[in-house]
């Protein structure tokens, strides 16, 4: 009796199906490990994207930017407990870049405002140099106009 409860009892056609619906399966799975292969290499393909533009940089200030943003990112891996030279290299780098940035930023500030004070001394001497025209007479007041006018100070005092 225990024998025949071991038997396939199934038909040819059953088990046809059955083995049809098994391979169904077998495809489906097939496909949604491909379908999370693919998903998996994009998602690398664009980290690896993303990881090669922050290695890039259009300038200075954006290349402090990025070098911060880095070396707080590797400082990260390490935990609190960790008191290496390397995790205080990150840091430090960080934090340099950091000030660099700052100063960078201070700097072009004060940079333009020297420049609207060049641009404000230029537009003093060409005005300075049209009012004396209007009432020049001679050869040495033209010659004083011109220097100031093209702002040749160098040699000016050599009478």
């Amino acid at each position: 009796m225990f024998a025949l409860s071991r038997q396939d009892k199934r038909t040819d056609h059953e088990r046809y199906l059955e083995d049809e619906l098994e391979r169904a399966h077998e495809a489906e799975e097939r496909r949604r490990e491909g379908e999370r292969r693919d998903r998996e290499h994009r998602h690398t393909e664009r980290m690896r994207e993303m990881e090669e533009r922050m290695r890039e940089a259009a300038d200075w200030p954006d290349a402090l930017r990025q070098q911060a943003f880095l070396c707080w990112r590797e400082h990260r891996k390490y935990s609190p407990e960790d008191d290496s030279d390397i995790e205080h290299y990150f840091e430090r780098c960080a934090q340099i870049s950091e000030r660099a940035l700052e100063l960078w930023n201070a700097v072009v500030s004060e940079q333009q405002v020297q420049q609207q004070i060049d641009a404000i001394w230029d537009r003093v001497r060409h005005e300075v140099a049209a009012r004396l025209t209007a009432k020049c007479s001679t050869k040495e007041e033209a010659w004083i106009i011109e220097a100031i006018r093209n702002n040749e100070l160098e040699g000016f005092l050599d009478l």
